[in-house]
């Protein structure tokens, strides 16, 4: 992830939680405080695209992950 990828598009933030869910992976520091700086922006992403992700994410074999740190990042307060 490079410095601007979710200030250049916060979906990604959102795509980033599904690989999380799918494929058990863990963001480094950098990435998890670029999440926490760039959630608020995920109130700019279309509604279709929030669904579509959440429901990637819960039809995951680790939804438990990417709703872990979407809290602790703040993303489920946006």
């Amino acid at each position: 992830v490079t410095d601007t990828s979710f200030r250049d598009d916060s979906s990604r933030i959102l795509r980033a939680l599904t690989q999380m869910a799918k494929h058990g992976l863990v963001p480094d520091d950098m990435t998890k405080q670029q999440m926490k700086d760039y959630a608020e922006q995920l109130n700019k992403a279309a509604p279709e695209l929030i669904q579509k992700e959440l429901d990637k994410i819960m039809g995951a074999g680790n939804p438990h992950l990417a709703i872990r740190l979407a809290y602790e990042t703040g993303i489920l307060k946006e």
